[in-house]
């Protein structure tokens, strides 16, 4: 919170009564943000083309402008500034209409300052959290990009020289029919195809580009089917439906349930959720082996496995593809084996 205040950041307040003006300006101004005040709509579009605002607290009953209209052009000029609406009792069911379109809040008059303020606070760690996820989202793709170019250079090259072998074991068999030379063949041509597969996967990979409506829950239960040839029990609970890429979350939960059974050895792997005001965790607990003090620090780094060994991609992948979504996950620290990944609520379809 405190970050979010000494940003100076801008808010807008568009309200045709001077003395709601005033009291905004000065109660604002003292909490750190810099405030424009303005009392008609014609002049708050002037501001929004020359400054950069973080948000806009408007009035809906202006002498220039119907206040859904003005929201509607201060969006097409400014699209990241968020708006608040602020509206006298009448006018509930009109402001709670607004909120389906370009209003994210709206607080009714008399003003309750502790409300608003509260309001702007949630506003502001939204912007950073969608923020933070934009970065994390620009970086991944950035690092994609290099490892697709590094692949199908490391590609082309292979694939010339498996082509020669391949070539040469065709001429080979014209002169010796030997078995030997067949399997040689074959061995390139599925290289090939394991080369092509590697391709495709750093074309795509590990950035969220899909804003799936996910049933979690549906998800988790369909990934713990695939492991019925091993005797451990899943207990799934209530979990969100969530916008995201349907098919690498389904990655995530599978490296998470091989992980478990295959260095953990649990009786139990269970998938919950706990909820809070801005944010809900989802829990992956196992009863089986602890993960070792020495390896819990590094342990999504790549070749890492949950036994410390070299070679593991899996949870690597699986905090790649988190994070891509703009998430997080972390290794709790709790009795058995647990792996919180939090959501911000403004993920969730509700």
């Amino acid at each position: 919170m405190e970050a979010i205040e000494t940003e100076k950041a801008s808010i807008l307040v568009v309200d045709d009564n001077r003395s709601v003006c005033s009291v905004l300006k000065k109660i604002l101004t003292r909490k750190g943000y810099d405030v424009r005040t303005v009392g008609r709509g014609e002049k708050a579009v002037n501001l929004a083309k020359n400054l950069d605002f973080r948000i806009a607290l408007i009035d809906l009953k202006l002498p220039d402008i119907e206040g859904r209209k003005l929201m509607d052009r201060v969006a097409k000029i400014a699209p990241e500034m968020d708006v608040i609406v602020i509206t006298g009792h009448a006018s509930v069911e009109t402001a709670v209409d607004t909120l389906t379109s370009r209003a994210v809040y709206y607080v009714t008059k008399p003003i309750d300052m502790d409300r608003l303020l509260e309001v702007i606070r949630k506003t502001l760690e939204r912007q950073r959290l969608q923020k933070k996820k934009e970065d994390t989202l620009n970086h991944l793709r950035a690092k994609s990009n290099q490892l697709s170019d590094v692949v199908h250079t490391i590609s082309h090259d292979l694939k010339a020289s498996l082509q020669l072998i391949m070539s040469y074991a065709d001429l080979a068999k014209a002169e010796c029919d030997s078995p030997d030379i067949e399997a040689i063949a074959q061995l390139a041509g599925k290289i090939t195809e394991m080369m092509d597969r590697s391709v495709k996967l750093a074309d795509e990979g590990l950035v969220v580009k899909k804003t799936d409506r996910v049933n979690l829950k549906q998800v988790v239960m369909e990934t713990a089917s695939t492991m019925t040839t091993h005797d451990v029990e899943f207990r799934i609970g209530h979990l969100p439906v969530v916008k995201g890429d349907e098919t690498k979350l389904a990655q995530v939960f599978l490296n998470l349930f091989r992980n478990a059974i295959e260095h953990a050895q649990p009786n139990h792997i269970s998938v919950t959720m706990v909820d809070y005001e801005d944010e809900l965790d989802i829990l992956v607990t196992n009863d089986g082996k602890p993960i070792p003090d020495e390896y819990r620090h590094n342990l999504f780094d790549r070749g890492i496995s949950s036994k410390g060994s070299e070679g593991g991609l899996g949870l690597f992948i699986v905090r790649r593809v988190v994070e891509g979504h703009g998430w997080t996950i972390e290794l709790a620290d709790e009795p058995d084996t647990t792996f919180r990944i939090t959501v911000p609520k403004n993920e969730l379809v509700v």
